[in-house]
């Protein structure tokens, strides 16, 4: 017969253990995922150190559209136009990979701090060119580090909060993003019509230096291994091999795509600076509902309703805006713009939640820069199948009522088009652009519609339930099994 001791032990045998705090009150600044995080003015900190990081990425990616015919007459050259884009994308492209594997297995806080000083002397190098090779450089080191930026705001937003209420916080992400690809042509333009287009690329050393005070102050996780390695054992998990194989391959392919090669703006004969402000009402929509999103994500503790909730609207939205002609009202193409905008705002940000919630702490960081590294790879590539299907439809139209050829469509530009043809053929013109640049919209309409099939196959994974900390289980199992022997020597 069991002794009361005996009863009480194999009863508490049986029930699961908190292996990191059975108090009912855990600790401030704790979550039940069994790790601490910054609270107050720490997290503060952090939080306005990645957002602040996220949005130089952003906007420096943008900026640099209004800003390239003014760096061309300074430098009196324009065969190098290509390589301004090109040599930010190479490096971006390349090093996303390789920053997210390195968040893995060295101290995160250094190798963050590492990448925004990359970040910023490639566009201290940048606003200090002399000429249009120290350019180039600048923008090849200035992706270095925004390819590391990229990913360890992410991997800092992971080390700063829990999962439960991630959500909430990456659903800025989207935010971000939104507002600065509206800021990007309008501070670009301002910048370069009233003071200097260096001032583009200075603009980054003071927000980024904000950002290194205040992630050295506040933030304290070294993540990765903390087993002590050699220098060669770190090589070895960078995986030297597999990278040789890789970063040839992603430059090719982004050279392809830069080389291999306009918007509903230039129908109406917009200005950059123009097109920015008239993309308003669908960055505003996107950021309210990333915001939402997030907020609700973070509530209900699962993403994937508004992931396939997204996809089906901005379908919608996708489908409404291939039906805007020349003489499409104000209405139309404002209202079409929230109903895309608020789709593509509810699911930005699932893939990379869908990342952290299945993968280990430790790993989100691998996770989050391959979605980073497909989205930039894949919005350029269907950047170029853009231009090429814009291209060749409108040559193929053109060719029944001037003639022209793809070279002068090319050099000619987006709004510069109507320039070049006699004013009787302009509106027919008009109308083939429009006819043309309806059939990209088509593409992409198409895209938004594939997305629905992958994202029926998301697993229903709640932010709510938490992982256990690693080697937890080991520790339940040793105080089972204590629980068990001390019952059979009560017997």
């Amino acid at each position: 017969m069991f002794s009361k001791r005996a009863k009480q032990d194999a009863t508490s045998a049986k029930e699961p253990i908190n292996a990191e705090d059975t108090s009912p009150n855990p600790p401030v600044g704790s979550s039940n995922d069994g790790y601490d995080y910054p609270t107050g003015l720490r997290l503060a900190l952090i939080l306005t150190s990645i957002y602040i990081s996220v949005f130089l990425v952003a906007l420096d990616k943008l900026i640099i559209s209004t800003a390239t015919p003014a760096i061309t007459n300074d430098f009196q050259t324009s065969s190098d136009i290509g390589w301004y884009g090109t040599a930010y994308l190479l490096t971006n492209a390349a090093f996303l990979l390789v920053f997210g594997k390195m968040y893995t297995f060295l101290n995160v806080k250094y190798v963050f701090l590492a990448a925004v000083v990359l970040f910023e002397v490639g566009s201290a190098i940048c606003g200090a060119a002399a000429n249009s090779v120290a350019f180039i450089i600048g923008r090849a080191v200035a992706g270095l580090g925004a390819g590391g930026v990229q990913s360890g705001a992410i991997t800092l937003i992971v080390y700063a909060v829990p999962l439960e209420k991630r959500p909430a916080f990456q659903g800025l992400f989207g935010a971000v993003y939104g507002v600065s690809s509206v800021l990007g042509p309008l501070v670009g333009g301002a910048f370069t019509s009233h003071v200097t287009w260096r001032w583009c690329f200075w603009l980054n050393l003071p927000l980024g230096g904000l950002v290194l005070a205040f992630v050295t102050f506040a933030l304290d996780a070294k993540g990765g291994s903390q087993t002590k390695t050699t220098l060669k054992e770190k090589l070895l998990q960078l995986n030297l091999e597999g990278l040789l194989a890789l970063l040839p391959g992603v430059i090719c392919l982004c050279l392809a795509l830069e080389w291999g090669g306009f918007t509903y703006s230039a129908i109406k004969g917009n200005s950059a600076v123009a097109s920015g402000i008239h993309l308003l009402p669908q960055v505003l929509a996107l950021v309210v509902a990333s915001i939402v999103a997030g907020v609700l994500s973070t509530k209900i503790g699962y993403f994937t309703p508004f992931l396939l909730g997204g996809v089906c609207v901005t379908a919608v939205g996708a489908g409404l805006i291939t039906t805007l002609g020349v003489n499409s009202t104000e209405g139309q193409w404002i209202g079409y713009q929230v109903i895309y905008g608020f789709g593509f705002g509810l699911c930005i940000q699932a893939p990379n939640l869908a990342a952290q919630v299945v993968l280990p702490r430790e790993e989100a960081s691998i996770g989050a820069s391959l979605m980073l590294f497909a989205n930039t790879i894949f919005g350029a590539i269907f950047v170029s199948v853009g231009q090429n299907v814009l291209d060749s439809n409108l040559v193929s139209r053109l060719k029944d009522i001037i003639q022209i050829t793809a070279e002068q469509i090319e050099s000619a530009g987006a709004t510069g088009l109507l320039d070049i043809v006699p004013a009787q053929y302009k509106t027919d013109v008009l109308y083939a652009y429009n006819g043309s640049l309806r059939v990209c919209f088509q593409v992409a309409l198409v895209m938004a519609c594939v997305c629905i099939i992958p994202g029926l196959a998301m697993e229903w994974r709640s932010v709510k339930k938490q992982d256990k900390k690693p080697n937890d289980e080991e520790t339940l199992e040793k105080q089972k099994s204590k629980g068990a022997c001390a019952a059979e020597e009560d017997v």
